[in-house]
């Protein structure tokens, strides 16, 4: 939300554009992205939003796409005139993000009339929709609170049923039948167990160093039997060929694709036993599209792209299905420390931003369903498209 001033009207950012009628899709694509990102319409072919550095930049991108079409556009920074004026802008924004509510709501409210399938899958379906219109609500309304209390109780409280009787874990309202989880540090382990746990969840953290084969085999042996196996650990230090010694050399490949191999070779045999399991091993776009300065970490990647294929093969007549995704830019703790290099990589999709991680999280969740039953062996690229090469 951005803060408005109690002093008087606080600053907007304006989009004016002109594009030429014809040919109409790249009209199209700009309405529908400014639809998306929530703009007030204060006239024909002139937009606003709350300024702040997000949206300036995402207005930014619509108008170097308006300027490639052939049109022309102009972005500055204003206050509106009086407070009134600036409360019709926000009244009327904060309707429309209500009606919206109010729809997923009412759909929500729906899904008690399903099958505890389809009110997994469809609640899915609106949670991620809600994502949606936070991103472009900057005026949070009591009708958002209601619809994020509709969706939270259109999700199963108990999905097993859906998971055939496997532990199970929805991301979304963090009810976990039973979670283990790594890392290296205890201190962040233990705050993680406490949010599942006051969710209503169950966890336990085993601490390791992933650069270490006996230690991720002991990782193995104190986890125990498991029935989902996501493979999330990565290191990536950035630099050229000729920069790179044997030290991180090794510790890439130690920890990128060796820790998931042993925990594979570990873990997986027992779900061979038990009936049938997962695995999704989280990659990255490096692992197919070059990347400079990350070399070591795209190959690294890439390995543990084809190991995930590997898998699949052997493991899928057991009941045991193997998947990837592959991310992209993302918001973490571990990319915030280099914030420019993140950004630059995102204006390179097809998106123009970052994803958050419950974005990420979505995509992995997905491929531990029963709705990804019949995916096998597959690279789900969570990496906000990749821009055509220009003519």
């Amino acid at each position: 939300m951005t803060e408005r001033h109690a002093s008087g009207p606080g600053q907007w950012v304006l989009l004016s554009y002109r594009m030429p009628r014809e040919p109409s899709k790249p009209r199209i694509v700009v309405w529908r992205k400014l639809k998306r990102l929530g703009a007030a319409q204060i006239s024909d072919g002139l937009v606003a939003l709350p300024a702040d550095a997000r949206t300036r930049k995402r207005l930014e991108w619509i108008a170097e796409e308006v300027t490639e079409a052939g049109g022309s556009a102009l972005i500055w920074i204003a206050q509106p005139a009086t407070e009134s004026a600036e409360r019709e802008l926000a009244t009327a924004m904060a309707q429309a993000r209500a009606a919206e509510y109010a729809a997923i709501t009412a759909e929500a409210v729906a899904t008690a009339r399903t099958t505890m399938l389809e009110r997994l899958s469809l609640a899915r379906r609106l949670r991620a929709e809600l994502r949606r219109i936070h991103r472009r609500d900057y005026f949070p309304s009591v009708e958002q609170e209601q619809a994020d209390a509709a969706v939270g109780a259109a999700l199963p409280t108990d999905a097993s049923h859906a998971s055939e009787h496997r532990p199970w874990r929805s991301y979304y309202d963090k009810k976990i039948a039973e979670g283990k989880m790594h890392g290296r540090s205890a201190e962040h382990g233990a705050k993680t167990v406490r949010e599942i746990e006051n969710a209503g969840g169950k966890a336990r953290f085993v601490a390791a160093d992933l650069n270490n084969a006996n230690d991720v085999r002991r990782l193995a042996a104190e986890a125990g039997p498991v029935d989902i196996l996501i493979n999330n650990v990565g290191i990536y230090k950035f630099s050229g060929t000729v920069d790179v010694d044997d030290v991180t050399f090794d510790e890439h490949v130690n920890v990128n694709p060796r820790a998931p191999y042993i925990l594979v070779q570990q873990l997986v045999p027992g779900m061979v036993g038990r009936g049938g399991g997962t695995v999704v091993n989280v990659s990255t776009v490096a692992a197919s599209v070059p990347a400079s300065g990350a070399g070591i970490y795209g190959a690294t990647k890439a390995g543990l792209e084809q190991l995930t294929r590997v898998w699949a093969d052997e493991f899928g007549a057991s009941g045991v299905r193997v998947n990837a995704v592959a991310v992209g830019p993302t918001q973490t703790p571990g990319t915030a420390v280099v914030p420019e290099v993140l950004q630059a990589v995102a204006a390179t999709t097809t998106l123009r931003r970052t994803a958050e991680a419950t974005e990420i999280a979505s995509a992995v969740v997905f491929l531990t369903s029963a709705d990804s039953s019949y995916v096998n062996g597959a690279v789900l690229h969570a990496t906000g498209g990749q821009r055509a090469i220009a003519a």
